[in-house]
């Protein structure tokens, strides 16, 4: 095991890697690693050419490790057409503090791209690319923490689809938490062909497409096991030149076992929450806090539960409990379509329009209100036309008013603590005040 140093003032030559007489470049470190290795690399802006080529994996227990000494300070810059960091299809490799900078006017398919296993990116910077931001393209345990991923290019401008994080090709067990990304030309999160994938406490924002996604669009490669918990999803459409409807959270075909619970979802053009019947399932909304979707003229509603296509539909089983949704605009504040299947439950959600419309549709059925929805009857739990009292939603807290708030005590048991009687509709728990020591361990099931 041994430490290698680099700066941009070193030689790959005539230097020794040693801290006094390091070396230049990062096709150095590739060059010259071993498993167990660490890399340092000082401040400053390193020309990578077309990109990086990992040439060797480490090992279990004796990670390589490529490290910028102070965060973000060390930046791999191409100057030309190429991936940034290919790891290709090397395994236990740990990337920490590196920015990786991309050509905004060459055509880059990827930044940063990982085939194998137990690669980490910690607390990294990935900019100004064309192409996608990270693509986790197969492998196992690969993972995405603390970290800022903003291609900055537009769809319009460049023709192509650039998603900040694309998880894809069969990848298994792959964590993304903690981190923001925003300005992608495409979906700012999206899990497509993979499975056991968690995605947490992410700030996604101002994106050209969907905010987060799970599912294949083609209709071709299943997804599993998917859990979308504790997201802030903003401004979802916003990217565009001309912004237009995309949804914060989407959900799309051959999805199964996805798990969106616990996210803010806010000010996108598009629905807050939107998911197609052609989804294999089950699929479970939970505890989520909406507010303010549906910017595009008003033409589309704040939560779909919606079918695309009757002959492809597949009847999964939803779950549609415990969420706030607190529309603003004229548009539909749900939209349940005929076609979503015979499968679907939803219960114990808050629904309050302030612009005056409280439309809704179920089942094919369009009502004019939130009483006549209820009277269909529909939701009988639910609490409706009541404001939630969100703290301060324009500033983005959509944490409840105590005790004005009717979303408190007015949940299910879906497994989760809580404190008091019932759980808190909405994702924000109140603890009490002081909160207690031990919270209620609710009934730790998943129910229906």
């Amino acid at each position: 095991m041994a430490d290698y140093y680099f700066a941009t003032t070193g030689d790959d030559v005539t230097g020794d890697g040693s801290f006094g007489d390091p070396w230049e470049t990062p096709d150095k470190a590739m060059a010259e690693v071993a498993p167990g290795d660490t890399c340092h690399f000082a401040n400053g802006t390193y020309d990578v050419g077309a990109g990086v080529l990992c040439l060797t994996s480490g090992t279990d227990g004796n990670l390589i490790t490529f490290l910028s000494t102070n965060p973000r300070g060390a930046i791999w810059d191409t100057t030309a057409a190429g991936i940034v960091m290919n790891c290709d299809s090397h395994d236990y490799l740990w990337f920490d503090g590196i920015v990786f900078e991309g050509q905004v006017t060459e055509n880059t398919w990827v930044a940063v791209i990982s085939q194998g296993d137990y690669v980490t990116f910690n607390d990294i910077e990935i900019k100004n690319t064309q192409g996608h931001g990270l693509a986790i393209w197969g492998g196992n345990y690969n993972s995405l923490i603390d970290s800022l991923i903003h291609p900055e290019t537009k769809q319009e401008d460049v023709g192509f689809s650039s998603d900040g994080v694309m998880i894809r090709q069969g990848s298994t067990n792959v964590i993304v938490t903690g981190n923001e990304v925003y300005h992608t030309g495409h979906h700012g999160i999206t899990a497509a062909h993979c499975s056991t994938v968690l995605i947490q406490d992410n700030y996604v924002h101002d994106t050209w497409s969907h905010g987060i996604s799970a599912g294949d669009p083609d209709d071709v490669r299943t997804v599993s096991g998917v859990d979308i918990l504790d997201n802030r999803v903003e401004g979802t459409g916003s990217w565009m030149t001309v912004p237009i409807t995309r949804t914060g959270i989407y959900v799309e075909a051959l999805s199964t076992d996805i798990l969106v619970r616990g996210n803010q979802i806010w000010d996108c053009w598009g629905s807050g929450l939107f998911w197609f019947s052609s989804s294999s399932g089950p699929v479970y909304f939970y505890h989520n806090s909406l507010y303010n979707n549906n910017l595009y003229n008003g033409e589309m509603w704040s939560a779909s539960i919606h079918g695309i296509d009757v002959a492809s539909q597949r009847s999964p089983v939803v779950r549609f409990k415990n969420n706030i949704v607190y529309n603003t605009q004229a548009g539909r504040t749900i939209h349940i379509e005929a076609d979503a299947g015979a499968n679907l439950a939803a219960d114990y959600n808050l629904y309050y329009d302030s612009s005056g419309t409280e439309d809704m549709r179920r089942a094919g059925v369009t009502y004019a209100n939130y009483a006549a929805y209820q009277a269909a009857p529909f939701e009988a739990n639910s609490v409706i036309s009541d404001n939630p009292d969100y703290t301060n939603p324009g500033g983005a807290d959509f944490t409840l008013q105590v005790p004005a708030s009717p979303a408190l005590d007015a949940g299910l048991d879906i497994g989760n603590p809580f404190f008091g009687a019932a759980p808190d509709i909405g994702y924000w728990e109140f603890w009490g005040d002081p909160p207690p020591t031990e919270p209620s361990e609710g009934t730790g099931v998943m129910v229906g």
